[in-house]
């Protein structure tokens, strides 16, 4: 049965006037498809794209993960035996090196297609690693890790809400003395790009459906809230819509300091990226380790 509430023909001809007001700059973290990472089809594209040793794309490349975890060790004094979340790991690319370095290792991911994978090379390997399928934001643990993870600036496409969310269950789950590391990009990332931008394609398959559909994109800029928008409108032969909607906030280290702050935790350092780059005004990212004292 055809859902004529996310369909833009009728009588077979195009509602131009429903699509105008699709395409309009919607309010401030505005929710698009609510199942994308978890898409059968999309969580393939995107496990492709994490065991790619070739790309920067949903993960980084092997050299950047390991030259990441080495630092971290590095810096941090981190011991065999400690215990390590890694929320949004994926396929397990940085799980796995935490435990080849004697961790403790769960890792936590709202796509299963990526859990699977992480598992099932968990167990063809040997490694004891515990892999959870669930979202993070719902997280719930009381003191049980010495260090939780959140890289590739994942913390920067949740809502303000969520990401103060997120960090409450984040404090809570961690030991007193634990810490918390990701990273988040700066107003550099998009110099030069311009403040909105669209294009569109016609694909027989790709990334978003496995069958023929128009992209209508467009990246929107939230000025004042240092927040862009990447917007993908998605139609399929029979004039079926998705919008998928991924935010970007943008942060200085002020601001992501404050942030932090207001949610207990203690910002000593930031820097260029998780491989110890010193921070500077054309950094395009900014890699934090927050600290929970009590």
């Amino acid at each position: 049965m055809v859902d004529k509430k996310n369909n833009i023909t009728i009588n077979n001809r195009l509602n131009i006037q429903m699509l105008k007001e699709l395409l309009k700059k919607p309010a401030l973290y505005t929710t698009g498809e609510k199942k994308i990472w978890d898409d059968p089809h999309i969580s393939k594209q995107m496990l492709k794209y994490h065991l790619n040793p070739d790309q920067h794309l949903a993960s980084r490349k092997p050299e950047t993960i390991e030259r990441t975890v080495n630092w971290l060790f590095s810096h941090l004094g981190l011991i065999p035996g400690m215990e390590v979340a890694d929320l949004g790991c994926g396929p397990g690319l940085y799980c796995t090196r935490f435990y080849q370095k004697g961790l403790r290792v769960t890792g936590i991911d709202f796509s299963l297609n990526s859990i699977n994978y992480a598992q099932d090379y968990a167990r063809k390997h040997g490694f004891n690693i515990k892999y959870i399928y669930q979202n993070y934001l719902e997280l719930d643990y009381q003191e049980k890790f010495d260090i939780i993870i959140l890289i590739y600036y994942d913390f920067g496409v949740l809502s303000l809400a969520d990401q103060k969310h997120l960090l409450k269950k984040i404090y809570q789950a961690l030991k007193p003395g634990g810490y918390f590391v990701f990273d988040v990009t700066t107003p550099s990332m998009r110099k030069g790009v311009g403040g909105e931008n669209k294009n569109w394609e016609l694909q027989e398959e790709g990334f978003w459906q496995p069958a023929p559909y128009l992209m209508l994109y467009e990246q929107f800029h939230y000025a004042e809230e240092n927040v862009y928008l990447d917007q993908y409108l998605i139609v399929d032969q029979g004039g079926q819509i998705k919008i998928f909607r991924i935010w970007e906030s943008n942060y200085t280290p002020a601001s992501i300091r404050q942030l932090l702050n207001e949610a207990g935790f203690v910002t000593q350092e930031v820097w260029g990226d998780l491989q110890g780059s010193p921070f500077n005004k054309d950094s395009v990212s900014i890699g934090v380790v927050a600290h929970k004292t009590d």
